[in-house]
């Protein structure tokens, strides 16, 4: 919801917001530390588009349009990107 500037002293220049967070009951189980690295990597260069940092059959394997730029994709394509990029990682060590 919104809060105007005049329930503050002194007054802001901006209307304010009150954000309520939900916490989620089922944390998935990744590597956090793997995944926050693979997002970076994905940032670097982030006006580039995705084919030219990943391999095109893993973003087609993930449902993600080549073309794309990073900016573009939701939190759900990263998780979804991570995980076939594992999954692709575990396939060529075995």
């Amino acid at each position: 919801m919104s809060v105007p500037p005049r329930f503050f002293r002194p007054p802001p220049k901006v209307t304010s917001a009150v954000v309520k967070m939900i916490p989620q009951r089922e944390i998935p189980s990744f590597d956090v530390k793997g995944f926050k690295n693979f997002v970076s990597r994905l940032f670097h260069g982030r006006r580039k588009m995705l084919r030219s940092k990943i391999d095109e059959k893993l973003l087609k394997k993930a449902g993600i349009n080549p073309e794309n730029r990073v900016e573009q994709l939701q939190i759900s394509d990263f998780i979804k990107l991570y995980a076939e990029y594992l999954e692709g990682k575990h396939k060529s060590k075995n």
